[in-house]
């Protein structure tokens, strides 16, 4: 297995006597897909929010390319190269699309200064912006189209390229396909394995065809604890899975 670009070693939140998330020990490495999958209440949003610094944790370390980086703020893992989806759908949707990408490649930028001007009127964040538009499948999009103008799929598509245009090396996508028609989850299917291609992947997700189709690795969580980690087909065959969470379909 290549040098892991994020490794969490025993990492814990707890919330008074709840144990959320329970010593969780994960390895992904740079170009894979490494699911995480579990009933609800697993403690799988949670470790999302731990790995992108929306929580501190109470106890283990998460490591990004070998640094420590737990209990860092959300807004330095995002200068670190940690991007993140929500399960709701996290976009300007009052703004253009060309507006909600430009804002999100200035937020991206290091000069304080550069913050304060109109994004829409930055042609090189635009230029920028429309690059992570095309790799998330919206390059045919009018940049002016107001977001919420969008179908259901190409919000959700949006938000991944306002991901990308931040030029993240992890990518914590939390349920990406919730609230999709079959047709708009399976046009999220190519989209998702491309970008495996130069970001490491922490698929949270509860289409398990999908999750089966573009997994290189996945852990199973149930009640805050790892239940099993493997390759797909290793956790398929699982019994322990099967009776836990995926059943005999």
């Amino acid at each position: 297995m290549a040098e892991a670009l994020l490794r969490t070693v025993d990492l814990a939140r707890h919330f008074g006597g709840l144990k959320a998330v329970d010593g969780v020990s994960i390895d992904l490495a740079p170009g894979e897909i490494h699911a995480v999958i579990g009933p609800n209440g697993a403690g799988k949003s949670t470790l999302i929010n731990l790995l992108s610094g929306d929580l501190v944790p109470s106890s283990g370390s998460v490591l990004l390319a070998g640094q420590e980086i737990g209990g860092s703020p959300a807004w330095k893992l995002a200068r670190l190269g940690i991007g993140r989806s929500y399960q709701r759908v996290n976009i300007f949707k009052e703004l253009g699309v060309g507006e909600n990408v430009a804002l999100a490649v200035q937020a991206r930028m290091v000069v304080p200064r550069e913050l304060f001007a109109p994004a829409h009127r930055r042609g090189d964040l635009l230029e920028r912006g429309k690059e992570a538009l095309a790799r998330a499948g919206l390059g045919a999009v009018d940049l002016r189209r107001p977001a919420s103008a969008l179908a259901h799929g190409e919000q959700r598509q949006l938000e991944i390229a306002m991901t990308l245009a931040m030029e993240p090396r992890l990518l914590l996508l939390d349920e990406p396909l919730a609230g999709l028609g079959p047709e708009e989850s399976e046009r999220m299917v190519p989209l998702l394995r491309s970008l495996a291609a130069d970001h490491g992947v922490l698929l949270v997700e509860h289409d398990m065809d999908v999750v089966f189709t573009v997994a290189d690795r996945i852990t199973v969580m149930v009640n805050g604890r790892v239940l099993a980690q493997g390759s797909v087909e290793q956790i398929r065959s699982n019994q322990a899975v099967r009776d836990a969470y995926l059943g005999d379909s």
